[in-house]
């Protein structure tokens, strides 16, 4: 099964139930709005009225919906804290009211979305943990269903944005009425209407969606998004570990918004519980970097991948059968071609594979150049050994060589041209100075030595003696 089917299978589930989750949204938010309308409705007071104290009337109306809010358990957290201030004030004022109502409103609609959210989470979770287990295959199916213990346990932990999920949503009430708590008093200081089908209203509460949920042309994003996400993979890793797997592959899904940290990671092979060495691209340092880790770690390479923050729909997989095959069928082929410098072990030679593209790119350049020399029928065994080695003792100078170069330099004494492994060595250690217009090659010309090299990979294609440079070359600026 290939990257795309997985991707799509992985995801399916989770897009139809985010789909019916923000139907429910709206639903409630509507609710809201409603409630919203009616704290509008029952303002009667003007902008320069803000400051002054609410009448006794309002204030034992006031303290009748606080007792509401605590009979329907709305009074938590910082919410609480803030009412329980508020009572304790000998005055409150307008804007003080005005403020509690809205973020009273929102808490609501937080404590009625929460069920709904409970669900989903749980659903999702058990559905990619039911995923992993099917891609596994154990012989024997162990008896587990996700529960809302484990889920909490997983909200209350740090998730790719480096939030708590009980503590985002908690925070996104307050900064939800808290946006408009503001346009409410810019209408009110402009004498206009307050109107919550107002468009300036209505494009504030769009965007407070989108924030929390957005699904455009089939592509999710949002915070909430993030956190299925966040526990579905969770929920597809912990299948592995409870059945003692031992790798993973991972996937990212690659499109025009895929960042170069999961295009890095893609197909790269994991340890479930050993050691990691591998290299990934890095946002901060804008370069790949090398990393030695155990196990999975969210976030580096367990996705969502959480440096320079984006919304990732990468996962991982335990499905092998169809790529291996010609997995195999390669491996075999290079360790007929190159021996020991493979490795033995197919599992370590697939890891190598993905989680070091530079090795594998060089192997396979290795590959072309070494069958070319074995291959030609024009080269006595003898030849083909000196040929060999000498592309080895290069390489260890961290210098590839096609088989044209090392011929190159092989047969300089029959055309009576003289120059050394140290003056090829030293020309390398110099940069490129000129290049071929409309070609992939750089030139490093110094000391009447000309090395060309292909510029994608430095691979030595040539090398050649010259009085002159040629006429055709473009100097460097």
């Amino acid at each position: 099964m290939d990257n795309n089917t997985i991707l799509t299978n992985r995801w399916k589930y989770t897009d139809d139930k985010l789909k019916e989750y923000l139907k429910v949204y709206k639903r409630v938010n509507a609710r809201t709005q409603d409630s919203v309308q009616d704290i509008f409705n029952s303002i009667d007071f003007s902008y320069v009225d803000l400051t002054k104290p609410i009448t006794t009337a309002q204030r034992k109306k006031l303290l009748r919906v606080i007792d509401e809010w605590k009979e329907n358990g709305l009074l938590n957290g910082y919410f609480k804290y803030r009412v329980d201030e508020l009572v304790k004030k000998r005055y409150i004022t307008n804007e003080d009211m005005l403020d509690i109502l809205l973020w009273g409103a929102y808490v609501k609609e937080r404590s009625q979305l929460d069920e709904y959210e409970q669900v989903l989470f749980t659903e999702i979770g058990q559905d990619l943990y039911n995923q992993g287990v099917k891609e596994i295959k154990p012989k024997k199916k162990k008896t587990w269903s996700l529960t809302w213990t484990y889920i909490w346990s997983l909200l209350c932990l740090p998730n790719a944005k480096g939030s708590k999920w009980i503590e985002y949503i908690e925070a996104l009430a307050l900064t939800n009425a808290q946006e408009i708590q503001r346009q409410a008093k810019i209408n009110l200081q402009q004498n206009k209407k307050l109107n919550i089908d107002d468009p300036i209203f209505q494009n504030i509460l769009k965007r407070q969606q989108n924030k929390y949920l957005s699904i455009n042309d089939n592509k999710y994003s949002g915070a909430l998004d993030s956190e299925v996400v966040d526990i579905g993979n969770t929920a597809l890793f912990k299948a592995g570990e409870d059945y003692d797997v031992d790798r993973v592959r991972f996937i990212a899904e690659m499109d025009s918004r895929t960042t170069k940290m999961c295009e890095s990671l893609n197909n790269q092979i994991f340890s479930v519980s050993g050691r990691n060495k591998f290299k990934r691209y890095s946002a901060e340092y804008e370069a790949m970097v090398d990393y030695d880790i155990y196990g999975l770690v969210k976030g580096i390479n367990l996705p969502p991948i959480d440096d320079n923050f984006h919304y990732c729909r990468s996962t991982i997989t335990y499905q092998w059968e169809d790529r291996q095959m010609p997995d195999r069928l390669e491996h075999k082929q290079l360790r007929k071609t190159l021996n020991s410098r493979i490795p033995k072990n197919f599992e370590e030679y697939e890891k190598m594979k993905y989680n070091n593209s530079g090795w594998y790119e060089s192997t396979l350049r290795e590959k072309v150049t070494i069958n070319t020399i074995k291959t030609n029928k024009d080269y006595s065994n003898k030849y083909k050994q000196k040929l060999i080695k000498t592309y080895y003792d290069f390489r260890k100078r961290d210098v590839e060589m096609t088989s044209h170069a090392l011929n190159r330099f092989l047969g300089q004494k029959e055309r009576k041209v003289s120059f050394s492994e140290k003056d090829v060595i030293d020309v390398m250690n110099r940069k490129a100075n000129y290049y071929e217009d409309g070609t992939m090659k750089d030139i490093k010309y110094y000391n009447k030595l000309a090395v060309i090299q292909d510029r994608s990979n430095k691979e030595v294609i040539s090398i050649v003696r010259r009085n002159l440079e040629k006429e055709d070359w473009k100097k460097y600026e």
